[in-house]
């Protein structure tokens, strides 16, 4: 079947039969994209389930990226795996009587640490009852708990006597390698916070004792988490994987846009996504930033020709045809 193709159709580097590698994929508004799901094993690591990365609309720069992103990620992926190799990370560090890396108190995301960690047990805590683990005298045990949670939280927060929590916050921190450097004054700032931090924790297992579960979203914390003294080589590596801060291109528009279209009829959709991908080939996926009326303008009111989308794709006969604009 493949020699009953033309010669323009096998040309074409944008044509479904043009295979692209594992983990490249290609949107309808023509955005290639890395995407590469991590597993499961190490995700605790990572702390990301999937790779993601917009890697624009030039299909030769497109495979360049993935190939940088592909070796990132296998070397990631086998660090990863390198530490849960030889056994229990966390025991094998404690037990190597390791130095603890040392928080002083002056810091102020030491309460959004502890608070981070504390409110892990929410997701853990959901599992159980999806799994129907809670049922029987567990769940009312549960219950008298999280009554006295919620009770002494709002004390704390209502006196200001927080010093309760040192204890908790010295425990939870000291699980991952840590040890706090702090002054009386420093602690009390530091516990106080670290109450108001949990207790919309504390105020989410209620709501689930009575039936209502909500999404509860505690990631605003994770900033403030380091991760394990052991695995930080690992997730800097991670972090360093982060897509970095850039202003916005016209190529970030289409998912929007998309969400925004997702009430319109499917023909809609497609020619308006098919519209603005035009826009983004004739302005060389600007920054938004650098985007100006003038560009508009000249899309419409340029001649536009009809033009082989294979030229539109291609950078170096797009510098070639200076003259030849998309059609709307």
């Amino acid at each position: 079947m493949t020699g009953t193709k033309s010669s323009k159709q096998s040309g074409a580097l944008e044509t479904t039969g043009a295979k692209l590698p594992s983990n490249l994929k290609r949107s309808k508004t023509g955005i290639y994209q890395y995407r590469k799901v991590v597993p499961t094993d190490v995700r605790h690591i990572i702390q990301k389930s999937e790779f993601k990365e917009s890697l624009g609309t030039d299909r030769a720069q497109a495979l360049v990226k993935h190939a940088e992103w592909e070796a990132k990620t296998i070397k990631l992926i086998h660090d990863a795996r390198q530490h849960l190799k030889s056994g229990d990370a966390i025991d094998n560090y404690l037990k190597a009587g390791s130095p603890r890396a040392v928080l002083k108190g002056a810091s102020p995301t030491i309460y959004g640490h502890a608070a981070s960690l504390y409110l892990l047990g929410l997701s853990a805590d959901l599992e159980r009852r999806r799994q129907g683990d809670l049922a029987g005298p567990e769940f009312h045990e549960l219950q008298q708990a999280v009554d006295t949670m919620l009770s002494q939280v709002k004390q704390v927060l209502a006196s200001g006597d927080s010093m309760r929590y040192q204890e908790v916050v010295k425990q939870l921190l000291h699980g991952h390698g840590y040890v706090v450097d702090a002054s009386e004054e420093q602690w009390q700032t530091i516990l106080y916070d670290f109450a108001r931090a949990i207790k919309p924790g504390i105020e989410e297992m209620v709501k689930r004792q009575e039936g209502e579960i909500t999404n509860f979203d505690a990631s605003k914390y994770d900033a403030m988490n380091p991760g394990p003294v052991w695995l930080q080589g690992t997730q800097q590596q991670a972090q360093a994987l982060q897509k970095p801060v850039e202003p916005p291109r016209l190529s970030d528009i289409p998912p929007l846009y998309e969400n925004r279209l997702r009430t319109k009829e499917p023909k809609t959709r497609s020619t308006r996504l098919h519209r603005w991908g035009r826009l983004v080939d004739f302005c060389r996926d600007k920054y938004l930033s650098d985007f100006a009326t003038k560009d508009l303008t000249s899309f419409f009111q340029k001649p536009l020709k009809r033009v082989p989308r294979r030229l539109l794709v291609d950078e170096h006969m797009q510098e070639s045809q200076t003259g030849i604009h998309c059609r709307l």
